[in-house]
């Protein structure tokens, strides 16, 4: 069966379904590496990889950390995320209606700046900038 360019459609047809099929499996790599393997390779270290290659280079191979030591340090870090995200959003001044928000009110109940930046150094630790002048003062990294 040809059509009116002399080209078999039945063969057309199924380079257009190969064709298909290979971006969707080159989908699927990606998304493999997203979930399961290396979430920050690129779209074209992932085409040159293998299924092989992406399977034994995530978490159910490759070289993963299960320590004790890792699982803590990715808790401490996960829970220093938390507390900078709690000091943005009392720090913010887009949060709320216009002018109702933390920053922005706490003058009005009587807090003073020193006062409320001393609670939020209580309640969610030092700063992100007061932790890297700490850490540039030390000559480390923050």
């Amino acid at each position: 069966m040809t059509g009116g360019g002399g080209k078999d459609l039945a063969t057309e047809g199924l380079g257009l379904i190969a064709k298909g099929l290979t971006e969707a499996l080159g989908e699927l790599k990606e998304l493999g590496m997203v979930g399961e393997a290396n979430p920050y390779a690129s779209e074209e270290d992932v085409e040159k990889m293998g299924w092989g290659d992406i399977a034994t280079s995530g978490a159910y191979g490759g070289d993963v950390d299960y320590s004790k030591e890792s699982f803590e340090q990715a808790w401490a870090t996960s829970k220093q995320g938390w507390k900078d995200a709690g000091r943005d959003v009392m720090t913010s001044h887009t949060v709320g209606p216009m002018g109702l928000n933390p920053e922005n009110l706490h003058n009005a109940f009587g807090v003073s700046d020193k006062e409320y930046d001393q609670y939020l150094d209580d309640t969610f630790g030092p700063s992100p900038e007061a932790r890297a002048k700490a850490a540039e003062q030390q000559g480390g990294e923050g």
